[in-house]
């Protein structure tokens, strides 16, 4: 079963299980014996599928015919559909942390592909600051009935932090807060909820799933902005060694940033014997980052990151993923038609020397973090 297929089964089963329980409740409210085939019927209306009015096109029908299919199911044959699919959402490494690297705006563009009433629930259990930076950043739009898509109007969206800070480890979805509606403390709905966690948080990746995590995988968010320039920095250095690009560095290294100057000069004067075929790849990689960007620190930028491309390139999936979750959505984007690229000529043959570069940097930035953050506490604890 594909992803896609997996994903369509499992919103026509949340929203099966949400119509069965809302058919129950209203059923006992009137004081009647709420069957399960009654529940199921009250579930199969014609208005099910307006919850899905959000979805692109091409799910919603996808939605529909898995639908159609449900509908020609024996009774017993769709408890045992439900059953297989919930079951199935609670597998597979499911979690019900969120890694606390996730950048923000991965969030919020998940929630994006969600139907209205999931993204309200999956709101009220971000922390407030979180919650708020998605709301926003969904900007919810008319639905085909002129109402907006239920994120805004949300109460569960509180005040809080604007921006998208970092967030605390296992701080979301580590704990099951109370649902707000009348039948917050029924067993099934607090089941639900959790199945509804799980399937949300089956979109991004945990540490716990890497396998031999490395320097690399240990970088924070704002560690690996320091990396790309890091490694941009370097690949300068590395790149004058040449003749090729040396004259196009001379012009445009005098407008580094400071500290991104000084590593520079420090790097040009430390001797340090070097491949010519690896000062090939320098030297290739500037060309390409100097017709892409006219500013320096573009340049830098882009030049750390295509160095990386090569390296994530042969790295584990879900390390790939777990690094691109921790960027910008549209940086990540960028990063990824970056990996598409086809490989420069220089490189194929480099990989592992590229690798040993890349990550006695990371652990450079890791080490120069950790030390930072060492004495900010300090410093914090001496002031009180």
């Amino acid at each position: 079963m594909t992803a896609h297929d997996e994903r369509i089964d499992t919103l026509l089963a949340l929203a099966l299980t949400f119509g069965m329980s809302a058919a129950s409740d209203t059923t006992a409210h009137d004081g009647a014996q709420a069957s399960g085939v009654g529940a199921a019927r009250a579930a199969l209306n014609p208005q099910m599928l307006s919850q899905f009015a959000s979805l692109p096109e091409s799910e919603r029908q996808s939605v529909a015919a898995q639908l159609a299919h449900y509908k020609k199911l024996s009774h017993d044959a769709q408890e045992r559909w439900l059953a297989r699919v919930l079951i199935g959402v609670n597998a597979n490494n499911a979690t019900d942390h969120l890694d606390p690297h996730v950048h923000p705006t991965h969030i919020a563009e998940a929630l994006r592909e969600e139907p209205a009433q999931i993204q309200a629930l999956i709101l009220r259990q971000l922390p407030p600051h979180l919650a708020d930076f998605c709301a926003r950043t969904l900007n919810p739009t008319p639905l085909r009935d002129g109402t907006k898509n239920a994120p805004a109007k949300s109460s569960a969206v509180k005040s809080g932090n604007a921006s998208g800070s970092s967030l605390k480890s296992g701080g979301a979805f580590s704990s099951s807060k109370p649902d707000d509606s009348p039948h917050a403390d029924a067993p099934q709905r607090q089941k639900l909820l959790k199945i509804i966690r799980r399937s949300f948080l089956k979109r991004f990746v945990s540490a716990i799933q890497l396998p031999r995590p490395t320097q690399l995988d240990l970088l924070a968010r704002s560690d690996l902005a320091r990396l790309f320039r890091a490694l941009g920095v370097r690949e300068m250095a590395i790149a004058c060694r040449g003749e090729r690009q040396a004259a196009n560095i001379a012009q445009i290294w005098r407008r580094f940033p400071p500290e991104d100057m000084r590593v520079f000069a420090e790097q040009m004067a430390t001797p340090e014997e070097i491949e010519p075929r690896r000062i090939a790849l320098a030297e290739e990689i500037i060309e390409e980052a100097l017709s892409v960007d006219s500013d320096p620190v573009g340049v830098l930028d882009y030049t750390g990151l295509r160095l990386l491309s090569f390296v994530m390139r042969q790295r584990d999936p879900l390390c790939i993923a777990y690094t691109l979750q921790k960027l910008p959505a549209d940086l990540s984007d960028y990063f990824q038609r970056m990996l598409r690229h086809a490989p420069l000529s220089s490189g194929d043959d480099l990989i592992p020397l590229l690798v040993e570069e890349v990550e006695v940097l990371a652990a450079n930035v890791h080490r120069a973090a950790r030390k930072a953050a060492t004495a900010d506490r300090a410093g914090a604890a001496h002031e009180h």
